[in-house]
């Protein structure tokens, strides 16, 4: 199934539109107004997702969305099925556990409190975090009156990533040894500290690091007196910019009859639909919504539709010197993709996604490939690629 201009409609449909019809059934009898983006090639970017896409291969599943310039959802497509294991189709404007890209939500939720006067980019977290998180980094050496809001956004605080992938992977044992347990933020700070080390001083080397980022989720909850799912929806003004598919799984259910697809571990033969949400959940990751969602808001935030001010975006796409080397440049919560002629800004997911507005283009794209392993010649970045290069055509 795939969605043009923001309704669900069949494969078939979109070929009739293009050839101009008015309108088709979207598979219930009901008739579709919809007609697909002038110069848009719904069937060729319908195409790049079912590349590759096979229930007993490393990818059952994609979806994808792309946002024009104005932020209208242009289109919406899915391609595979819902779950491996059975034979349900996934469907366009289904949602997925969005991982890491999350991080962009909870600097820019950060980035608003601090517009608003609500605590400084350069103040020490000490005082803004819970005294058990204060005394956990203390132990294990960690100054949090040197550590600032800015390390952490920049991930240039010193602290290792306790759900570090390089290596051993201790948390991701961890968390596969007992998928029904209940993490605490507490518990995840202890375990990177029990298991890793500082990896430099404050503002001296660039780490990415989930332990910052659940800090800073810390402190957006303390300084809002919220949960982080109503701290994102206020600050970040879900309704106003048509985030109706978006939800944080810490206090909320799917909005209405929107369907979060199953995500797998191909390399493990796993799938981790029913993990408990908290091991990813506190501000590193948390989020689950669906690919227009996600292309919406990187178009917004992009736009400056997101901030008061709007020196508070040059601030969050700052590249720090000690960030520059890293692949890709890293600024607050947001990369820089250079992706062949296309100058983006975006994050990327551990369960096979990326979200990317390219203003030059006058296109955001979200892109989920359902699987956080899929192996090296499948690569969600590449299918990003591939859709900015057909909306370039």
């Amino acid at each position: 199934m795939v969605r043009v201009g923001g309704s669900v409609v069949g494969l078939g449909c979109v070929v009739a539109l293009m050839a101009g019809a008015v309108g088709c059934g979207d598979g219930n009898g009901r008739a579709e107004d919809a007609a697909p983006e002038a110069g848009v090639d719904t069937s060729s970017l319908q195409a790049v997702i079912a590349d590759g896409v096979a229930p007993e291969g490393p990818v059952p599943g994609r979806l994808a969305a792309v946002v024009d310039d104005d932020g209208d959802l242009v289109w919406e497509g899915a391609s595979g099925r819902v779950d491996r294991a059975a034979p349900e189709p996934l469907r366009a404007g289904d949602a997925v556990r969005i991982a890491s890209v999350t991080k962009t939500f909870t600097a820019a939720a950060t980035l608003r409190l601090v517009e608003d006067g609500v605590f400084g980019l350069d103040d020490p977290i000490g005082p803004l975090i819970s005294t058990e998180s204060r005394d956990v980094l203390g132990r294990g050496g960690y100054d949090v009156d040197a550590i600032t809001v800015r390390h952490l956004l920049a991930h240039t605080s010193g602290l290792p990533d306790y759900a570090s992938t390089v290596g051993q992977a201790l948390y991701l044992a961890a968390v596969l040894a007992e998928p029904a347990h209940h993490w605490t933020r507490l518990e995840q700070i202890q375990f990177g500290v029990d298991h890793y080390t500082p990896v430099g001083e404050p503002g001296e080397v660039f780490m990415y690091s989930d332990t910052g980022y659940i800090l800073l989720g810390e402190i957006l909850e303390r300084a809002t007196g919220q949960s982080l799912g109503d701290a994102y929806r206020e600050l970040l003004d879900f309704e106003s910019l048509g985030l109706t598919s978006t939800w944080w799984e810490g206090d909320a259910e799917a909005p209405g009859a929107v369907r979060r697809a199953h995500q797998e571990f191909d390399s493990l033969d796993a799938d981790a639909h029913h993990l408990d949400p908290s091991f990813d959940l506190y501000g590193g990751g948390g989020l689950v919504a669906t690919m227009g969602d996600l292309a919406r808001f990187f178009h917004a935030l992009l736009a400056g539709q997101v901030f008061t001010d709007p020196a508070t975006l040059d601030t969050m796409l700052t590249i720090p010197p000690v960030s520059a080397n890293h692949d890709p440049p890293y600024g607050m919560g947001i990369s820089r993709y250079q992706i062949d002629e296309h100058l983006c800004w975006g994050h990327s997911g551990f369960w096979g996604l990326i979200a990317l507005a390219c203003p030059d283009d006058g296109f955001a794209v979200a892109v989920s490939v359902n699987d956080a392993m899929p192996g090296d010649d499948i690569e969600f970045l590449a299918d990003a690629r591939r859709i900015l290069d057909l909306l370039d055509a």
